[in-house]
């Protein structure tokens, strides 16, 4: 199964149809993360090929790199491997990345469906154009920890992660993520790092990569990377074909597809859903994950994201030299990122993942300050 000649003719019929219309999410490694919120090039756990995205980086290789099944499509915050985010950073639709600059009214609605107040006398007489707005650079820096109860004797898993975001111009805004985490009785760092680059008003790519200590449940190293199409006269609609190669430290690896799309209504309300295909070896073992999210709220006041996955994983690594294969996981996940002043906030996350051997109950906690 040859998985990225499959999703280059995907993406050039979503790009040319001219009906065809869908959305952004991005590639990463396998099913149950339980790591912390995740931007866009999360740490796949290897858990087979078929991953959850969530905000909490497992040994799991089979899901995009974006851990997060909340979409965390705003404007300048993160989103999100989703899980993106996470938070793969998905600005919104009709706003260019160069927009994320802080304003005291920015809120998580497309601008099209800002309210206008404008007086009737300036309506009238609009006068001359002022200057061009300008550039003003933008981000966030985020640092918490989590901590999950596993059943079937399997011990607890503790993390904590420190990430974050900065639009260093108006065409690229770069993430970087750092954790340490304790799963499956072993200690483990991951760091990596991302960039997002616009290419036109339709147009913008991804691409990240990572890379760990010799722990077993994390990748040796991960790449992925994403095109994104943003299409109708609001873009408010948004379809990605991302790519990830995920190697383990033993002789696990993971190829991966995802085809997923994103939409934004004008009322505070985001869905988002994809479909990874992955291809591990040993054994060229294919899998399949869905995920599913829907996210209610406002930038700087609150998103609230509902994630849910299901689908099947080829192989995770629980031990040394231990892995469960071919299995069926189902992961659900409640989200909520709380603005308590326009650059403070906390994000709390709750997760649920089941497996035929054990089942994960975890809660991430952090604190975030925009600039």
């Amino acid at each position: 199964m040859n998985i990225y000649r499959v999703g280059i003719a995907a993406f050039l019929i979503a790009g040319f149809a001219p009906v065809a219309q869908a959305q952004e999410v991005t590639p990463s490694a396998n099913q149950d993360s339980g790591l912390p919120g995740v931007p866009a090039y999360a740490v796949k756990r290897w858990e087979g090929p078929a991953a959850v995205p969530s905000s909490q980086p497992t040994p799991s290789m089979s899901v995009p790199m974006q851990l997060d099944v909340a979409p965390h499509a705003i404007p300048c915050q993160a989103s999100g491997l989703p899980g993106v985010p996470a938070d793969a950073v998905k600005h919104w639709p009709d706003q260019p990345s160069s927009e994320c600059a802080p304003q005291p009214q920015m809120s998580a609605l497309p601008v099209a469906a800002a309210p206008v107040q404008a007086s009737a006398a300036v309506a009238q007489n609009p006068g001359p154009p002022g200057p061009p707005m300008p550039f003003v650079r933008s981000g966030y820096v985020e640092a918490g920890g989590s901590l999950s109860g596993l059943t079937n004797n399997e011990g607890n898993w503790v993390s904590e992660y420190l990430k974050g975001e900065i639009q260093t111009d108006p065409s690229n805004r770069w993430n970087a993520l750092l954790i340490n985490a304790h799963e499956f009785g072993d200690n483990g760092v991951f760091g990596g790092i991302g960039e997002l680059h616009d290419w036109s008003d339709k147009w913008y790519t991804s691409i990240s990569a990572g890379t760990s200590n010799n722990s077993f449940f994390l990748p040796r190293y991960r790449v992925d990377a994403s095109i994104n199409r943003k299409w109708m006269d609001t873009n408010q609609l948004v379809t990605t074909v991302g790519i990830g190669d995920y190697r383990a430290w033993d002789v696990h690896e993971n190829r991966s597809l995802f085809l997923g799309a994103t939409y934004y209504f004008q009322s505070p309300w985001i869905i988002q859903g994809g479909i990874t295909f992955n291809d591990s070896d040993p054994g060229s073992v294919t899998s399949t994950y869905q995920t599913f999210s829907v996210t209610n709220g406002r930038q700087k006041d609150y998103l609230l994201t509902l994630g849910f996955g299901f689908g099947t994983e080829a192989y995770q690594i629980v031990g040394p030299a231990t892995s469960i294969s071919n299995f069926q996981s189902e992961a659900v996940s409640l989200e909520l990122r709380k603005w308590l002043s326009f650059e403070w906030g906390f994000d709390v996350r709750t997760e649920f993942y089941h497996n035929p051997i054990y089942d994960r109950t975890g809660i991430t906690l952090g604190v975030f300050r925009d600039f």
